[in-house]
């Protein structure tokens, strides 16, 4: 009885691993077909890339600190940060004029 009980939590907390596990797969493919969805539009003429991207940055805009440097826009692990480089990979030396590795919000415009 002991060993069919523990059989039963184990299957039960293996399967709950694995519907968890294809749940977060599931959410990352959906994110990703919308991101090329929308490099698509950008790359058909249908959107420009700043129309996109705008809400987005003025959303986690922050003000500038007292050394007049803004901190960064958000956090490495922020979902927003993951849908903006997917969206931007494509279009990024297009954007980075002064060639700095970094795309500045003057550089949208």
């Amino acid at each position: 009885r002991i060993c069919s009980l523990i059989g039963a939590v184990a299957c039960a907390a293996l399967f709950m691993l694995y519907l968890y596990v294809q749940y977060r797969q599931s959410e990352e493919e959906t994110q990703k077909k919308a991101t090329d969805k929308v490099v698509a539009a950008i790359r058909a003429n249908e959107v420009t890339l700043a129309g996109v991207m705008k809400p987005l940055l003025q959303e986690h805009q922050q003000e500038p600190t007292s050394s007049g440097m803004a901190e960064p826009l958000m956090p490495k692990n922020s979902k927003v940060r993951k849908i903006l480089e997917d969206t931007l990979r494509p279009f990024f030396a297009y954007y980075d004029r002064d060639k700095n590795g970094s795309i500045d919000q003057i550089e949208f415009q």
